[in-house]
């Protein structure tokens, strides 16, 4: 019987314009997926990706998107602070402090973006057991505590329980440039042979 070598950590990295990359700590190099494609809690029925699918976690939760269905409740004239903003120039960061304030607007944006997130990690979780999973880029960075503690909610209501209670869910020590490193990384690994990252 063949044996299936559990990654000991999974990052959902560049939830930023794209997130569909996924980086896996495993005993293979370069080992990556996408999942940033994978259909959930929209599936069929969610915004249009850029891969042609709907309802993919990019088009849900990457900060493009979110910034887009700010809009889109702005447009439909849902009352909120940021409408000022947004005729200026919105930001994650924007959104983020006014859903500290209690904007139900931005609220209600956040609380979409950490079920999507929160859906894809679970889903990720139940299949690995990855024992860590680290949350990184832009969205992460922008929104930090607010949307980690409801990505983390969300993961113990939808993965197994027996998962969930060995599974860390922390916020990466890097910044939103976590996918560019990690691509550098790859590169001197395979040009370089792995002799410069041993020193």
């Amino acid at each position: 019987m063949a044996t299936l070598r559990i990654p000991s950590v999974i990052c959902p990295q560049s939830f930023s314009v794209s997130c569909g990359g996924i980086s896996m700590c495993t005993d293979r190099p370069s080992h990556s997926m996408v999942c940033g494609h994978a259909s959930g809690l929209y599936s069929g029925t969610g915004p249009l990706c850029n891969c042609g699918n709907r309802g993919c976690l990019e088009a849900v939760a990457s900060s493009s998107a979110i910034l887009a269905r700010v809009h889109q409740l702005l447009a439909a004239n849902v009352y909120s602070t940021l409408r000022d903003s947004a005729e200026k120039a919105l930001t994650l960061d924007g959104v983020c402090a006014a859903a500290v304030a209690g904007d139900k607007l931005a609220n209600m944006v956040v609380a979409e973006a950490e079920e999507s997130i929160g859906i894809g990690v679970a889903s990720l979780i139940n299949i690995f057991d990855p024992g860590t999973v680290i949350l990184a880029g832009s969205v992460i960075e922008s929104f930090r505590d607010v949307i980690i503690e409801g990505v983390q909610r969300i993961v113990r209501r939808r993965a197994l329980h027996t998962i969930t209670q060995r599974t860390a869910i922390v916020k990466s020590e890097f910044d939103a440039n976590t996918a560019a490193l990690g691509a550098a990384t790859m590169t001197i690994e395979r040009f370089l042979d792995n002799e410069i990252l041993n020193l």
